[in-house]
């Protein structure tokens, strides 16, 4: 799936072939208080655990597609929640849904009907066949078991619409027990068809091959601090949004956005944390850092955090964010930053490290903390990411 790590998208319109529609991001409120406290994010940790770790899903060959001359680019708004989450709007039949999108998923789901603890307990939006005339069911169930919870339900298609864009026939699951809650009301999987547990195309694949995308990349723009102004872009990127070229770095194992970094840390050739390569995946699903235990206990000790075992999280003196340094990754061997006025979350005062880690954990996540400094954009069919410094 995708729950992230809880600490865890209207512009202007172009006109030619194309269209360009641009959709913003801005703060979510209605479900706020859904979302488990920031601090009692241990569950969440095993969420990531499960996503990162050993978990099995099916695997199915991917798509292989090409881009196309005609379609659109639409720039879909997302909601900010705490600088932590960011989610938005898609439709499904003609029925309307809050979506987490999930770099670092494949699957499509949303709350069906029969989800009594979804409607009740966690206020969510519930998906009904009979309103959908387009609806399909296929009669294949599905599970997926979290650290803190699962979801199960049917595996069904139907017609989903991103702002402009209509998918045909789209794979998603209906979900009718899910023991779990959160801000938004299900997930869209943004990763490879052959991560599936549902041995579902994700939906950007299948807008590429229905051709209703421009080009076959999509790209995040995350604002900090900021009700409106956050974008993903679906079909294109859009240079007014960053500055300078983008940098390109090819994708390693294309199952999730795995790609080489060079370097992460504070000073410009410490490779302790890095070893001059190590794999990275790029997650708008995960809010912070994530990586091997002993770097992330020397990055952390470099910023003068220390562990709070209350919290399990390491937190900082909120006093001192603005003495802290930059915080450097070198990808492609250019370097792009974060600073501590971004990297550290202040949350009912206090003041949480971006740093966290998984036991055994061999590759870093590199999640929303990043983004929200850098424009990153992502295509499935040339497998590269390409990154630039945000306006």
């Amino acid at each position: 799936m995708g729950l992230r790590f809880v600490l865890l998208f209207s512009f202007c319109c172009f006109a030619a072939n194309a269209e360009l529609h641009h959709l913003k991001l801005t703060r979510h409120n209605h479900k706020e208080h859904k979302l488990p406290h920031t601090l009692g994010h241990g569950n969440i940790r095993n969420r990531l655990r499960q996503k990162y770790g050993l978990d099995s899903v099916a695997k199915v060959n991917a798509v292989t597609s090409h881009t196309t001359s005609t379609g659109s680019v639409e720039s879909q708004s997302l909601f900010n929640y705490l600088n932590l989450q960011f989610s938005m709007d898609l439709s499904i039949g003609t029925q309307l849904f809050t979506m987490a999108p999930d770099t670092g998923s494949s699957d499509l789901w949303a709350p069906g009907k029969e989800c009594t603890f979804c409607i009740n307990t966690c206020k969510n939006t519930a998906f009904n066949p009979s309103d959908s005339k387009t609806f399909v069911s296929s009669k294949q169930t599905f599970n997926i078991t979290y650290g803190s919870g699962s979801v199960s339900g049917t595996v069904d298609f139907d017609t989903v619409k991103i702002g402009h864009l209509t998918i045909l026939n789209q794979t998603f699951g209906v979900v009718d027990n899910s023991t779990m809650c959160s801000t938004f009301d299900g997930i869209m999987g943004m990763a490879f068809p052959n991560l599936s547990a549902m041995g579902a195309v994700p939906p950007f694949q299948n807008l590429i091959a229905q051709k209703q995308v421009k080009d076959s990349v999509f790209s995040f723009y995350l604002k900090s601090d900021s009700p409106a102004g956050s974008l993903m872009i679906l079909g294109g990127s859009n240079s007014s949004l960053y500055s300078g070229e983008l940098t390109y770095t090819p994708v390693t194992k294309p199952r999730y956005w795995m790609f080489k970094m060079n370097l992460i840390g504070f000073y410009q050739w410490d490779y302790r944390n890095c070893l001059g390569s190590c794999d990275a995946i790029m997650d708008t699903g995960t809010s912070l850092i994530v990586g091997p235990p002993k770097a992330i206990d020397f990055l952390n000790k470099q910023i003068g955090a220390t562990y709070n075992s209350n919290y399990d999280l390491w937190t900082v003196n909120c006093a001192k964010i603005s003495t802290l340094p930059n915080l450097k990754l070198h990808i492609a061997y250019e370097e792009f930053y974060v600073t501590p006025q971004t990297y550290i979350t202040n949350i009912s005062n206090v003041c949480i490290s971006p740093f966290t880690s998984l036991a055994g954990l061999q590759f870093w996540i590199i999640g929303d903390v990043f983004m929200r400094e850098n424009y990153v954009e992502f295509n499935p069919v040339k497998l590269t990411l390409a990154i630039a410094r945000s306006k």
